[in-house]
């Protein structure tokens, strides 16, 4: 690493990887620490090496545990590497070193390995819950289909000093409930060594492991993922571990966000799905380039994060890291990231040394909804960052609103708008809204979410209704169209999207499967379909427009509202003089109709809700074209929306808050 004086000479001469603030305090300038690419593959390799003889470390003692049992045979053994941590240069590396890792097909027995991304904001409770394999009787039964073997679990779980204590409780409370008759479960836990430390870590850790009996171990290889990562011209050349397949590969795990319930699936990504995203958001609008620094916002647990910086670290960019603290990447502290994007531009004291090139700090945001709004709260009316050269905002769509504040506070960057989801890794559509935001004020309302990048197909599968309109998709496959304006599930085909489901629990893995194989379905030769829950349309010129979550449509009186688009009117309401800041819809019970629309609101400051009636809302929306029972019934204030850790708006929170308020209007 360097830790100099003329950071910005050195960064313009060698290429950057990683730029973050010093272990003294958060401010970016003289003393900033500034990790090369060539430095950064030294230290993966180190990394490498460290978390490959843990492996071996605990595999010994596993396979010598079961050398004592003679009478069951070796069925396989399953090795999962599991990161717990926010954004760090240390945890960005290790991943990267443990994706090269590789298991050699040369042993009697089966050996799976899967790197496993955990969020962070997760009890212990929670993490037990996914990483464990059994935890009742009634599982420990069903495990049991194969008596005469024993499969063998390794975990390897690294953590950074911040959520050591999760980690700890994790490991004791694993050890506790997997006590399983057909298979043996060995749990270690490390902390994640910082880049300073990794050198005298790995020389103290290379001590040769012992044979103390007749076992046969598994070899170890490295894959070409150094020169891929490192040698951005031979990222496409990086080579899969034995057995992956086009969309099949088991080359990662990641977890959904659980935007509608409390259990996040576990989603098995291949390496091509992940190298494909790569390569998406190279291209237009988004261009990721060796220009590209990227500050780092989104936690790399989620697929947005994660797909972000395997895209710049494979362009060449590089990564602003705005904190030195782990656990403040979870918290989202807006005063870090405006230092990280540089001194501001006053246009009206003309201070036009600003706009000079300084590669030291960040011109690349990826961003949801809620993080803007903090953000932007923190920049002042009449200052500017003309250095920002895009703005990519995913989890939901911004209000016009929030858009107009982007575009004022950056005004030389693109502002682009993504819909995404883990099962595609990541984004599907890009809708680039720097002038407008191109909502289409049709007749089936929704939000526009513009187009998906190429060889990425996306089509319709229409509501049962409407099936007899449309004809069958090529091969005799299940009925897809994409004809405009034809209401269904959004689904979309190509080699992004996801091996499968995993759960390492049997019976919640088999539930998961069922609603893989039910999500899923073939597209001719060219891959599978992804069947999301998602609705939304097409329109004429073939752009995509989200309608909401199937479960969150609201049937009241016999007829059905889609939330988005009652959403979008309410935040045009007084639109020369926007009084609102973001809105959800969603339905409560009603004696009479069955679901009534109801609509949650959060107001700009200085406003008050005495400055929002539900009869003046309700005329507003008519006077939009907006049918009656469209038009909310219900009508509550809040300082904030419940969001999940990717900004996604929690609906069924909003239910529950307010299932028990009388059917009159509330104020909070």
């Amino acid at each position: 690493m360097i830790d100099g004086t003329n950071v910005i000479d050195r960064c313009a001469k060698s290429n950057t990887l990683f730029v973050s603030p010093p272990k003294s305090n958060n401010n970016f300038g003289n003393k900033t620490v500034v990790t090369t690419y060539s430095q950064g593959q030294i230290l993966c390799q180190k990394l490498t090496g460290w978390i490959a003889n843990k492996i071996l470390q605990i595999l010994q003692d596993a396979l010598i545990e079961k050398a004592n049992e003679k009478s069951k045979t070796l069925l396989g053994v399953e090795v999962l590497v599991a990161f717990l941590s926010g954004n760090s240069p240390q945890a960005i590396l290790s991943l990267i070193a443990c994706l090269g890792i590789c298991f050699m097909d040369e042993s009697s027995y089966k050996i799976t390995f899967l790197p496993v991304l955990l969020n962070a904001r997760w009890t212990a409770k929670e993490v037990t819950s996914v990483l464990s394999c059994a935890s009742d009787d009634n599982i420990r039964q069903s495990c049991m289909d194969r008596p005469t073997g024993r499969m063998v679990h390794i975990t390897l779980l690294l953590n950074s000093k911040d959520f050591e204590s999760v980690a700890v409780d994790a490991v004791r409370m694993i050890e506790k409930t997997d006590k399983i008759s057909d298979c043996i479960h060995l749990v270690r836990r490390y902390t994640i060594p910082s880049l300073i430390e990794v050198k005298e870590v790995m020389d103290n850790d290379s001590e040769s492991l012992t044979r103390s009996c007749q076992i046969e171990y598994p070899k170890i290889s490295y894959n070409s993922i150094f020169d891929s990562i490192f040698e951005p011209k031979k990222c496409y050349e990086f080579k899969s571990r034995p057995g992956e397949t086009t969309g099949k590969g088991r080359f990662m795990l990641l977890f959904t966000s659980g935007t509608t319930s409390k259990l996040p699936k576990g989603v098995l990504i291949s390496l091509t799905a992940l190298m494909f995203q790569s390569r998406a958001k190279q291209g237009p609008p988004c261009n990721y380039s060796p220009e590209s620094n990227m500050v780092m916002t989104v936690p790399f647990f989620h697929i947005g994060g994660l797909s972000s910086i395997i895209s710049i670290v494979f362009s060449g960019g590089t990564l602003v890291f705005p904190s030195n603290n782990d656990s403040n990447s979870l918290s989202f502290d807006p005063s870090n990231v405006v230092r990280a994007l540089g001194p501001p531009y006053n246009p009206s004291i003309g201070n036009k040394s600003i706009l000079n090139k300084n590669l030291l700090h960040g011109n690349t945001l990826v961003v949801v909804p809620a993080m803007l709004h903090s953000l932007l709260d923190r920049i002042d009316l009449h200052t500017v960052y003309p250095g920002v050269k895009l703005v990519l905002i995913g989890g939901q769509s911004a209000s016009e609103a929030t858009l107009f504040r982007v575009r004022r506070a950056f005004p030389r960057a693109k502002v682009v708008q993504t819909y995404a989801c883990t099962e595609a890794c990541s984004s599907i559509s890009f809708n680039d809204v720097t002038t407008s935001s191109t909502v289409l004020s049709g007749k089936m309302g929704g939000t526009c979410v513009g187009t998906p990048s190429s060889s990425i197909k996306v089509g319709i599968f229409p509501l049962p209704h409407l099936k007899e309109e449309l004809t069958t998709y090529e091969d005799e496959q299940p009925l897809i169209t994409f004809q405009p304006f034809i209401m269904g599930f959004i689904c979309t085909g190509g080699p992004h999207i996801m091996s499968g489901y995993w759960y390492r629990n049997p019976r919640k893995q088999q539930t998961l499967m069922k609603q893989a194989n039910k999500d899923a379905f073939p597209m001719g030769t060219k891959g599978f379909w992804l069947k999301t829950n998602d609705l939304g349309y097409l329109d004429e010129l073939g752009r995509l427009h989200f309608c909401g979550r199937a479960i969150d449509v609201i049937r009241t009186g016999g007829e059905t509202v889609f939330p988005t688009e009652v959403e979008e009117t309410i935040l045009s309401f007084k639109k020369s003089n926007p009084v609102i800041d973001s809105c959800a819809v969603f339905p409560l019970p009603d004696p009479k109709f069955g679901e009534v629309v109801s609509a949650a609101i959060v107001l700009i400051p200085p406003h008050v809700p005495e400055d929002v009636s539900l009869e003046e809302l309700r005329r507003h929306c008519k006077e939009e074209q907006l049918a009656g029972y469209k038009c909310p019934r219900r009508l509550f204030f809040l300082s904030a929306l419940p969001t999940n850790s990717s900004g996604k708006v929690l609906r069924h929170e909003l239910i529950e808050m307010y299932n028990k308020y009388p059917l009159t209007i509330s104020k909070i």
